[in-house]
């Protein structure tokens, strides 16, 4: 008797077994499978303005869990795992847009300072990079590259100019022997053109830059009078011959000792006050700001 109940109980530990055995092995094969029992989600991406509204339906404490039964009682995590995916989507199109017939969408500001994460008051429409040192900002109206730390060089780019600020820090006015090629800084540009012409004894500023008034003398010399001065007189001044009445060639000498920070004097071999002439004067030379 014992014997048997000794053979019934190897028995049921060996059926115990196996079904344990299947259990894990039906276990792994689940895991092994898993994918076979995944359903493809393709969806349709959204793009909200504000993505709190976006609906988004999340399971409920009290129902019955499921994948998409949404019966009386259910709680189905499809729908919001759906609805994640196309908000993702429509991310993914607005900002990237690889995909084929992607809609991309506009950002209101875009703000980059190197490290990320900070609040931004950055104002809508314009575009700000910086690093600790250097930044710049760019609007519909205008573009600016700055130095931040410490404050220093900035140029500005309007519809209407191109402004140097602090050209020392800037870099604008470099030492008279540095290279420099293909560049457009304050050092390399004019800073006062105009065009005159006398006739009868009065003067006629008839256009330029940088000039606030031009004047006959004293004895046969011609002023001019710049708006902005120069940082010392080591500036050069371009006057070709005027053309004189004739026409014929009238030269006029810049004399070192008529150089002023302020103003400049053209000396003629005749009388500008008896004499019509049409002269053209270019001037190059630091302004240091």
């Amino acid at each position: 008797m014992i014997a048997r109940l000794g053979a019934h109980k190897h028995k049921l530990l060996a059926a115990l077994a196996a079904i344990v055995l299947a259990w894990i092995g039906l276990g792994i094969r689940e895991a092994v499978s898993a994918d076979a029992d995944l359903q493809q989600y393709n969806g349709s991406p959204s793009f909200f303005t504000d993505t709190t509204a976006a609906p988004t339906l999340l399971p409920r404490d009290g129902k019955r869990i499921t994948a998409d039964s949404n019966a009386v009682g259910s709680a189905p995590v499809n729908r919001s795992l759906k609805q994640i995916k196309d908000l993702v989507s429509g991310l993914h199109d607005a900002t990237i847009g690889s995909r084929t017939g992607a809609v991309r969408r506009t950002y209101k500001a875009l703000d980059v300072d190197g490290a990320g994460g900070n609040v931004s008051s950055l104002a809508a429409g314009t575009i700000r990079t910086a690093t600790a040192n250097d930044g710049s900002v760019m609007d519909p109206t205008f573009l600016t590259v700055f130095k931040i730390d410490p404050m220093g060089g900035e140029a500005t780019l309007t519809k209407k100019e191109l402004k140097f600020i602090n050209t020392a820090d800037g870099g604008g006015n470099p030492l008279k022997t540095a290279p420099n090629s293909n560049k457009v800084m304050p050092l390399n540009s004019a800073k006062v053109w105009v065009s005159i012409s006398t006739s009868g004894g009065v003067i006629f500023h008839n256009d330029g830059y940088n000039v606030t008034s031009v004047a006959i003398g004293p004895g046969n010399k011609i002023t001019i009078n710049f708006a902005s001065a120069f940082d010392n007189t080591l500036y050069a001044c371009i006057a070709p011959p005027a053309t004189g009445v004739g026409p014929a060639a009238v030269t006029g000498v810049i004399d070192p000792a008529d150089k002023m920070v302020g103003s400049v004097k053209i000396t003629y071999g005749v009388n500008p006050a008896v004499t019509d002439i049409d002269q053209y004067v270019v001037c190059f030379g630091r302004q240091t700001t």
